[in-house]
């Protein structure tokens, strides 16, 4: 396996048809990304930030092209493959933190290593030991109704990365917040991705914020561009 590349894309396309219309939103697009790196792909609405998020994450499959992750093609694996590499080798954060109401802070980060198989044990450590990492501690008891906003985001980034994922793929999650609570958010999940050499691919409409990964890209006309 080459080890200065752990995801690339070739020649990725996604086109959608309603009816006769064609909407081409990615256009042969390429992007190689290393591991341990942080990557922010900015764009205007619309512009297939989002898109190209499902595409990396076995979320959706191209049209065209492929995603490439630790040298394997992701279109040529089984679906059960897929759902492997997808629930074991990547975490999600998304702009809604979609945690579940009736459980606490603790319960909600550790909830996919118990669905992957971690013992209730491994699973509480893991989630209390990233919750105090992302400045939790004092909060692992408490139901989201009761967190801030970038509480409740920084508490879903604990659950994207319970399993230990090789690649953190974050779209928008500071769409919800303020300036303040925002560089908080992303100065933090820095940290993590030095203490566990994670692999950052952040998509952000905040040219600030993106400011602040190893590389920058720009998404327009369906095609990547450095800043």
């Amino acid at each position: 396996m080459n080890q200065t590349v752990l995801m690339e894309c070739r020649r990725l396309r996604k086109t959608y048809r309603s009816g006769d219309e064609v909407l081409d939103v990615l256009k042969g697009l390429d992007l190689t990304v290393a591991p341990g790196e942080f990557v922010a792909i900015t764009g205007e609405s619309g512009s297939g930030k989002s898109t190209l998020m499902h595409l990396l994450g076995c979320l959706d499959e191209p049209s065209e092209g492929d995603v490439l992750f630790e040298s394997r093609s992701l279109k040529s694996l089984t679906e059960r493959e897929r759902d492997r590499v997808r629930n074991e080798r990547f975490g999600f954060v998304f702009q809604f933190h979609h945690l579940l109401a009736e459980f606490n802070a603790l319960e909600n980060a550790a909830l996919p290593g118990l669905i992957g198989g971690l013992s209730r044990k491994d699973a509480w450590e893991r989630s209390e030991r990233l919750l105090t990492d992302l400045r939790l501690k004092d909060r692992l008891h408490h139901r989201p109704g009761k967190l801030s906003g970038g509480e409740q985001q920084r508490v879903a980034v604990a659950r994207a990365m319970v399993n230990n994922p090789a690649v953190l793929l974050m779209d928008e999650p500071t769409g919800n917040l303020d300036a303040a609570n925002s560089h908080e958010l992303i100065s933090l999940v820095r940290e993590q991705q030095k203490k566990y050499n994670l692999t950052v691919i952040l998509v952000t409409h905040d040219t600030h914020i993106a400011k602040t990964a190893d590389r920058q890209l720009v998404l327009e006309a369906g095609m990547l561009a450095p800043v």
